[in-house]
């Protein structure tokens, strides 16, 4: 080094002529000058076959700071939508250096980011290779590439810009030429700088003839206080990408590795055989372990070699579904290629060497070997030099100006050698081999080295690194000890060594994947092929802005020909919507329910998601959405009317923020002749619905010829019967369009629904599904409790029976559900008359909840058997039909003269006496750190309620469930279980969930009933509406609110029931059926409170309550003894 230091202090420029130098004359100096400079260059990178070289892609960031402020960006979001939006800009190759075209502000500084080993260093030299063949940037004088490793390797106590540029360019040895020529100044690899780069402390220096510090000259060239015309391109690892700050750089660029189709180009261009090539990718796309590895170009080049070889000389060799796997055989095939007969023992100890080596240097997050630490690895200078000539795949020389480095050829490479090196050395070294200090020796003395205790230090170190370079050795650690490649690699494997197991290493992995946001740990599970069970809300929830970009990239390029995009599978709905935003406006069907719409930016990005691409969207789901404002309604008129839009699917449910204007508007937009919707579902509605034209409206689209719409749901909208007169008046006009209606809880009235049976005996109505759960065929003010009321009721069934019987005999129906109506055995009687006729082409009939006896079993049997033909399937759940006349009619089942394929009965044998629930009572209690921060638990852990006023303090704990309302019970149920609750106030969910049920992110994914880890049931007051819950999907139940629920599980039986037990009776409410894969745990959610009742509770009372009256057992009722539940 010191000889460096007086080579450097040696060099000296002449000096500037006193007399001007004329223009013509400087410009053949230059010209000159750079073509020497071509051609030193050329000679140097002469060895890069750009045939080779992986496509790369450069995506444009405006900030240069993101990745830092990455936790603030995803709390706050603060940071303006088109900011982001940018930020997945890609720049081309030939326009790094351009001008930004909006402001027009001229590049100095570029910053490329990076991955270890995504092509930083290979982009420079591509791009400095075709400077000098003239290929590309012909408008920059002078490139001049630094290699910051050399510059680290240099010691001068000072040193001027034009002496070090001397030093490495001996040409450039005219002042002027430099000065008045473009230059490019190209400092590689920045993160591996061992100078101290100080840009606040160091002084500024403008004479490039004044000897400074290296670290001076590279801060005030990087500050423009030196060469303030000049250009730089600084290349980094993303981790040190921080150094230089925001305000010193005008570009920041990311080379985000290879997306779908250019790592396929890539991998056709390694492998000569296009048929083995096609082979290679599809088996990369099989294995989620390779496939996630594919955007990095030295992965694609082991693969291809891996692949071409096993595919081409072994055929009867397992191909490999890991990356450990693929990296062992690369190593292999090496091995093979250095001895033809049979590998040397030599081989392996060379590996190992050269595995000591990258061990080394991977503690120190350097790829590169220097003559220092082949010092402290006792290796010679030429052992090292014979190393890299004989191992050019794995260690390479590179030749500097002053002198020689060796370095691997990639960080997984070296993270592979490494691996290999610790787990052959764990043993012999009694665990020495992991330990950094003398501490850490110490304290690993006297234990036994067992293979368990290296899984737990590599992943404690792997977690405890910052800059993530251990994230590949931990990898390959666990895939060479314990996965498949532990046989293969028998000629490195000493005696001692022993072998690992999944057993040993997964418990732990899952325990960190839980208390932390490493997505390495998953990626070590996919090396054992251990599927990772839980969900990773974690990890998402932290991702950087490049993770995210790079998981927009995945699914952009993923083969999903419908290109769904669901914000329920996200924790953080809206995160997930803006870092998501290039797939949201590719996708053909976009659902986003309970989205809220927080942003107050303009534009907003819904509005933008879908007016940016109308021609894809083929689906749209806005369900209980409050991102439906005002003006995203004005947009999706402008959609529908789009004649560029091809949406075919919309789904409005229950959005609240919606007004009956928006429902107008959205209903003229859907009748325009240039709307393409087929299936509109506005279900839950009511209260725009209820007296407020919109149905009146819509008929008028309907009415029209042109309308495409042929799947119409209008469940729970309370459509009236002027409603169903307006649509009865419109499908006349149009009968040939609408296949499916659904008018479900509406309130039609007997003379409109009359009119409508009448309409569905024209043949010219097309009409095949036909949907009226829990029709309010009421409509007068008689009190409901009169015999008056149950006569009349009676007669309107009766009567509105026969007119459907009618319309079954001449109408094009094939689904027809009644359920939740009181229809009896009568009605069914009545219904027979049609069913039985031989033009009823009905296939399938649901009445569930319909007070069916078997008598109206039987009834339905002769229907059946005198006409055959069409019914296959027949639902009559809930119904107590046992009996003989059941029988009948199930024995029709199998007859192959009768069409009947499935009759559904749940719930049939679930009727139970509660003092059989009783004896299989399980004490249970609440578990307060689960409870939201809103739910207070009593202090015997049986009781919690709703504190609307205040957030109590409570401590940080993963168990609990961030949103609101939310409780879960300690106990695991995996038995015959049975327990009583109580609850008060507005509405309940009452249910159970596996342990593992999100406790944060997305409303669907922590509440029951919203998710596949959970089911349930909600009841509510002083509206008696239940319905049953599980997976988002809702089965409306019969109008009931029971203050007191009976839960019972028949867990190995695969049944979970709902009782009423308010008044000491157990009246079924509903029975899930599942094939349970773990315990479970009892639930809730609440707007007020719930408790936990004794198994022999005291009686409700007969005294009226308010709705937020504590319980109402007799103990607790004021009116009963004078107190209060309090």
């Amino acid at each position: 080094m010191k000889q460096h230091q007086k080579t450097v202090m040696s060099v000296q420029f002449d000096e500037p002529p006193c007399a001007p130098t004329s223009e013509n004359i400087l410009n053949e100096r230059t010209n000159s000058l750079r073509s020497l400079l071509k051609e030193r260059l050329k000679k140097k990178y002469q060895d890069l076959d750009t045939a080779y070289c992986a496509p790369l892609k450069l995506h444009l960031f405006k900030r240069a700071d993101e990745d830092v402020k990455s936790e603030k960006v995803l709390k706050g979001l603060e940071w303006p939508i088109n900011d982001f939006l940018n930020a997945e800009d890609v720049i081309e190759y030939v326009d790094l250096f351009k001008p930004c075209p909006i402001t027009t502000e001229d590049i100095r500084t570029v910053l490329m980011k990076g991955t270890p080993g995504i092509g930083k260093t290979t982009a420079v030299k591509k791009f400095v290779l075709d400077w000098t063949e003239g290929r590309t940037h012909q408008d920059i004088t002078f490139v001049l590439p630094f290699n910051l490793t050399e510059l680290s390797l240099m010691k001068p106590e000072k040193c001027s810009l034009l002496q070090l540029l001397g030093l490495f360019f001996p040409e450039l040895t005219d002042v002027d030429a430099l000065q008045h020529a473009r230059v490019l100044f190209v400092l590689d690899d920045l993160s591996k700088c061992k100078l101290k780069l100080n840009f606040w402390y160091i002084k500024s220096c403008s004479d490039p003839k004044k000897e400074l510090s290296l670290s001076a000259l590279l801060v005030n060239l990087l500050r423009g206080d030196l060469f303030p015309k000049a250009q730089i391109w600084v290349t980094s690892s993303s981790q040190g990408a921080d150094i230089i700050p925001s305000k010193f750089l005008q570009r920041v660029v990311e080379i985000q590795g290879l997306d779908d189709v250019d790592w396929e180009e890539y991998v056709r261009r390694l492998v000569c055989d296009c048929t083995v090539a096609t082979r290679a990718i599809v088996h990369v796309k099989s294995s989620n372990a390779l496939y996630s590895q594919r955007s990095l170009p030295v992965f694609c080049h082991v693969a291809a070699t891996v692949l071409e070889e096993l595919m081409t000389n072994a055929c009867n060799m397992e191909l490999p579904l890991t990356s450990s796997e693929m990296y062992t055989h690369y190593l292999l095939i090496q091995m093979r290629g250095k001895a033809e007969a049979k590998w040397m023992k030599t081989d392996a100890e060379e590996i190992l060497n050269l595995g000591r080596l990258a061990w080394h240097t991977l503690e120190k997050g350097s790829l590169t070997v220097f003559e220092e630490d082949l010092r402290k690895n006792n290796v010679a200078p030429s052992a090292a030099a014979e190393l890299s000539q004989r191992w050019t795949t794995l260690f390479k020389e590179e030749e500097l100006n002053k002198g020689k480095v060796y370095h691997f050829a990639h960080q997984s490479i070296q993270s592979y050698l490494s691996a290999l090196y610790v787990f052959v050395n764990y043993k012999t070294s009694k665990g020495n081999v992991l330990s950094c200090t003398l501490a850490e020796r110490v304290k690993h003395l006297f234990k036994p080295a067992e293979v368990t205790d290296m899984y737990r230090r590599a992943v404690s170190k792997t977690l405890r690194s910052k800059e993530g370079q251990f994230d590949f050795f931990l990898t390959f650690l666990i895939g060479i000890s314990a996965g498949p490649s532990y046989e293969s690699l028998s000629c490195f494997l000493p005696d001692s060594c022993q072998r690992g197991s999944s057993e040993n290493i997964v418990p732990y992995i899952l325990k960190n994947i839980e208390n932390t946001t490493s997505l390495n740990l998953i990626h070590c599970l996919d090396e054992l092929n251990v599927p990772y069970p839980g969900c990773q809300g974690n990890v998402e929830e932290n991702l950087t802005p490049s993770e995210w970009s790079a998981m927009a990239k995945t699914l952009l390029n993923s083969e999903d020909p419908q290109r769904t995009f669901d914000i329920k599978e996200y924790l953080n709905p809206e995160v997930a919507f803006l870092r998501l935003f290039p797939v949201i406006k590719a996708s053909k069907v976009l659902r986003t329910p309970h989205l809220y719409d927080d942003y107050k930016g303009d534009p907003d990005p819904l509005i933008s998601a879908l007016l940016s691409n109308p021609s894809h969207l083929k689906e749209l789901n806005l369900s209980f959405s409050y991102a439906v404002s005002a003006k995203t309604v004005e947009c999706l008129e402008k959609l529908l009317v789009d004649p560029e839009c091809h949406l075919e699917k919309l789904v409005l449910h229950n959005n609240i923020r919606m007004s009956e204007t928006s429902f107008k508007t959205l209903a003229e937009a859907l009748c325009s002749s240039n709307c393409c919707v087929k299936e509109l579902d506005l279900s839950s509605n009511y209260s725009l619905f209820d007296d407020k034209g919109v149905v009146r409206h819509l008929s008028k689209g309907l009415g029209n010829p042109r309308c495409p719409i042929i799947v119409l749901r209008l469940a729970f909208c309370s459509v009236d019967h002027t409603g169903v007169l307006a649509l009865v008046s419109a499908l006349s006009s149009n009968p040939s369009h609408l296949r499916e209606l659904d008018l479900s809880y509406s309130r039609p009235g007997l003379q409109a629904f009359l009119q409508f049976c009448s309409l569905l005996e024209d043949p010219r109505f097309k009409l095949e599904t036909l949907i009226l759960v829990n029709i309010d065929w009421w409509k007068d003010d008689t009190p409901c409790g009169t015999t008056t009321y149950r006569r009349s009721l009676t007669d309107i069934i009766s009567d509105a029976c026969k007119a459907l019987a009618s319309a079954l005999s001449s109408s094009n129906l094939r689904v027809l559900d009644l359920s939740i109506n009181c229809l009896e055995d009568s009605s069914v009687e009545l219904l027979s008359a049609g069913l039985s006729h031989s033009a009823c082409k009905l296939e399938i009939l649901r009445m569930a909840r319909c007070k069916i006896t078997e008598v109206g079993a039987s009834t339905l049997a002769n229907a059946l058997r005198l006409n055959p033909s069409y019914i296959r399937e027949l639902d009559l759940s809930y119904n107590p039909v046992e009996g003989t006349g059941f029988d009948q009619l199930n024995s029709l089942v199998g007859d192959p003269a009768i069409k009947l394929e499935k009759i559904i009965v749940d719930g049939l044998g679930e009727k139970r006496e509660i003092e059989w629930l009783r004896q299989h009572e399980f004490p249970l209690t609440l578990d307060p750190d689960t409870a939201s921060v809103n739910v207070k638990v009593s202090e015997g852990d049986k009781e919690a309620w709703h504190n609307y006023n205040r957030q109590q303090p409570l401590p940080e704990n993963p168990e609990r469930f961030k949103p609101y309302s939310l409780v879960m019970c300690r106990e695991a149920l995996a038995g015959r279980h049975f327990c009583q609750v109580e609850w008060f106030g507005r509405c309940a969910t009452i249910g159970v969930a596996y342990k593992d049920i999100s406790r944060k992110g997305h409303f669907a994914a922590c509440s029951p009933g919203y998710n596949k880890k959970s089911w349930a049931i909600t009841v509510s007051n002083p509206f008696p509406l239940s319905e049953a819950l599980h997976d988002g999907v809702k089965k409306r139940l019969p109008n009931r609110s029971p203050w007191r629920v009976g839960v019972y599980l028949d867990w190995s039986a695969g049944t979970l029931s709902f009782y009423d037990i308010t008044y000491e009776e157990a009246g079924l409410i509903h029975t899930f059926y599942a094939k349970f894969t773990a315990p479970l745990h009892l639930i809730f959610s609440m707007s007020a409170g719930i408790r936990l009742l004794p198994p022999n509770p005291s009686p409700v009372c007969c005294h009226d309550h308010d709705l937020w009256d504590m319980f109402r057992g007799t103990k607790d009722c004021k009116g009963c003894n004078g107190s209060k539940a309090g």
